[in-house]
């Protein structure tokens, strides 16, 4: 078994834990619980290698050409363990290590195109890459002849909670998508609001599938990861376009008791037949990126045997800074929206134009405060109820910077939404 970087059990995330009597018992009870050492990948990944190694990771169906095998449609299902999720980790991280090379890339077929226009347009130096289900061409190799031939043992890395942990992009909705750099920490910042934003949703028997690409930040950080974090296991689906029958099909096949369904999304769905398909299991479901409308949030709860649409507020930068739980607050309007636990948000006015502000801060990444303990030593615990804005949340890279390499990202089309592998995967090995 590999040898795992630190994974100490945070109490203060296990809100599902809990019956809470109020959102605001909630904010109360609930602190920041940092630890000076902390890693996505041993937290979402290696730690349950370990301690539930034939427990599910991943739930896997792979409906375009690549994965239809067979030709007829039925396309490619299976399964991951958390022990083959790590020992997949590994291998590939193995072979980037092998290389030697500074800089790597893993694309799948659908994306290929786009970065080899890139990395000839922009003269971009790539010392390796991956191909994934497609062709590879001059000097990339096939990702899993890559890895076939590595061992599936590899120790983990230990990180630093403000070490850097991964780039995601902005949409571009204002001009040039622009990367952002974010720590270890900043999933640690997403768990209080999702939690919430799921009814607390996280305990055994729960499953969890989104219809939106994994490279949105909402996808990524509002389900996949938090689902894996608590152990729980995520439908991996790719099938091309959205279809609305599909989803229904998934959501019942699977049990699927949290589902993260972007708006539009959801609007397709309600032109559906559901009468065929027991989705009773959904207790909760995640939405945001635009505005949902009252119509959508009635239709689900019909739907669903009254589970309610929950929106969500953030950016790429901070992400789930405003969330909303049915149960633990009353509606407003049309909505049951709050700060994040403990995490404060800041807004204007629409009628007056007047701010109005409650200690803003970044949600995505809890920041530390000064400890009378000295760094990385005592307990590598700091706790805080409302930690400091100051502390260096994210970065955003130039403009420039992300110009060289967007064409080579990830897309998000409108109404096709697809699921690719998490891009974290060995991230944090060396």
């Amino acid at each position: 078994m590999t040898a795992m970087a630190t994974t100490e059990r945070l109490d203060r995330y296990r809100l599902h834990e809990h019956d809470w009597e109020s959102f605001e018992a909630l904010r109360e009870w609930f602190e920041w619980e940092v630890p000076d050492r902390f890693n996505m990948a041993a937290y979402v990944c290696d730690r349950w290698a370990e301690e539930t190694p034939e427990a599910t990771a991943l739930f896997v169906e792979d409906h375009t050409t690549a994965g239809d095998a067979r030709g007829d449609g039925s396309g490619a299902t299976g399964s991951y363990t958390f022990a083959e999720f790590e020992a997949e980790a590994s291998r590939l991280a193995n072979h980037l290590a092998a290389s030697g090379d500074a800089t790597a890339c893993v694309v799948d077929e659908s994306n290929a195109d786009a970065l080899r226009r890139a990395r000839d347009e922009y003269n971009i130096g790539l010392g390796t890459v991956l191909v994934v289900d497609g062709a590879p061409q001059d000097d990339e190799r096939a990702y899993a002849d890559a890895v076939a031939e590595q061992d599936a043992d590899r120790e983990a890395v230990e990180t630093d909670a403000e070490d850097d942990a991964l780039l995601i992009y902005t949409s571009g909705t204002t001009g040039d998508p622009k990367g952002v750099r974010h720590v270890h920490r900043m999933l640690l910042g997403h768990l209080p609001g999702v939690q919430t934003n799921a009814n607390f949703g996280f305990g055994e028997g729960s499953r969890f599938w989104t219809p939106a690409e994994w490279a949105w930040i909402a996808s990524l950080f509002d389900l996949v990861f938090p689902a894996l974090y608590y152990g729980r296991p995520v439908l991996a689906y790719h099938g091309g376009e959205f279809d609305p029958e599909a989803a229904f099909d998934l959501l019942d096949r699977y049990d699927i008791t949290m589902a993260f369904i972007p708006p539009t999304a959801l609007r397709f769905m309600m032109q559906v037949d559901s009468a065929g398909y027991d989705v009773d299991t959904v207790e909760a479901i995640g939405s945001g990126g635009e505005s949902l409308g009252e119509s959508v949030s009635e239709w689900a709860e019909a739907t669903f045997g009254g589970a309610l649409v929950h929106e969500g507020y953030g950016q790429t930068e901070a992400n789930v800074t405003v969330v909303e739980n049915g149960e633990l607050a009353e509606k407003r309007g049309t909505s049951r929206r709050r700060p994040t636990p403990n995490c404060g948000t800041a807004g204007c006015s629409p009628r007056t134009s007047r701010g109005w502000t409650r200690t803003a801060t970044s949600t995505s990444s809890p920041a530390r405060t000064t400890s009378s303990s000295p760094r990385g030593t005592g307990s590598g615990r700091r706790r805080s109820r409302n930690p400091s804005p100051a502390t260096r949340p994210w970065r955003t890279l130039p403009s420039s910077a992300s110009r060289t390499t967007s064409g080579a990202r990830f897309r998000r089309r409108s109404c096709g939404w697809r699921t690719g592998a998490p891009p974290a995967r060995g991230y944090a090995r060396r």
